[in-house]
């Protein structure tokens, strides 16, 4: 997907589900709180929780970005 204008880190969340959101953040928890220690493998596993759960619908990849896309992210 083509970035859109960049906006703020409000305009973001007000565009995000609330409970998809918060079922996302209770999935953190467990994996995070669920680890004898943090590292790569964890941020994997975030990061395929964030993919399933859809909140990133409609902006620009967070990974395997392009240049466009990173300088989306890198502007919020």
């Amino acid at each position: 997907m083509a970035p859109t204008q960049p906006g703020t880190l409000k305009e973001l969340a007000d565009q995000i589900d609330p409970k998809a959101a918060q079922m996302f953040a209770a999935q953190v928890l467990t994996i995070l709180g669920s680890a004898e220690s943090w590292g790569g493998d964890e941020m994997s596993r975030i990061n395929d929780a964030l993919i399933a759960s859809d909140i990133g619908r409609g902006r620009p990849h967070w990974y395997e970005q392009n240049d466009a896309e990173l300088n989306y992210w890198q502007s919020l």
